[in-house]
Order: C-alpha cells, then structure tokens, then sequence
C-alpha cells in the first residue's frame, strides 16, 4: 500500500513538473513568435516607407522633366480686349498674349 502511494506522488509531481515546463516552453515559444510578428511588421513598415518615397521621387523627377517641355492646351484666360493669356512654361512663368486684332496679318 504506502510505497505504491508514494509512487504514485512522486509521478503526479513529476507529472505537475512536466507541466510547468511545458508552459514555460509554451510562454518562451509565444514570446519568440511575437517578437518574429514585431520584427516582421517593422520591416514591412520600412519597406513600405521606402516604397512610398521612391514613389515620391519619382513623381517629382517625372514632374520636373514634364514642366521642362509642358506647354499648356487652354488658356489661363481673356480681357476685354479679346487678348488670350497662355502659360508656356510653369517652371520659367512665361505668359503668351495673343492678341487677335494684332496677329500679324494685317
């Protein structure tokens, strides 16, 4: 009787040990795996911001060499004298006036 008890004790201590281990592992393993998630995420977020500033500065370049060639369709606007005001370039700020009564053509 007694000893069979005392077995028995010592492997529900054993087993209680065991146990403990386990969360322990269990705990170790699930901060490691958050740890893995923070250092991902941080990653992806520093991707992401070098993706949004190359975006950004490719828009600029392409922007700049735009403006270097960009003359504009439609005019910015008219006076009472029938004059049409144009801007040729935004990066110079040159305005085009056409006057129709003095076009040249007379």
């Amino acid at each position: 009787g007694p000893s069979w008890q005392k077995r028995e004790e010592v492997q529900r201590a054993k087993d209680k040990e065991t146990a403990a281990l386990k969360r322990a592992k269990l705990a170790e393993t699930k901060e490691k795996i958050k740890l893995e998630d923070v250092k991902l995420e941080q990653q992806e977020q520093a991707k992401q911001n070098q993706l949004k500033s190359y975006e950004e500065n490719l828009k600029r370049t392409f922007e700049s060499e735009v403006e270097k060639y960009a003359v504009r369709v439609l005019p910015l606007g008219s006076d009472r004298d029938l004059r049409t005001y144009w801007l040729l370039n935004a990066r110079d700020s040159r305005i085009f006036v056409h006057d129709p009564l003095h076009d040249g053509a007379a």
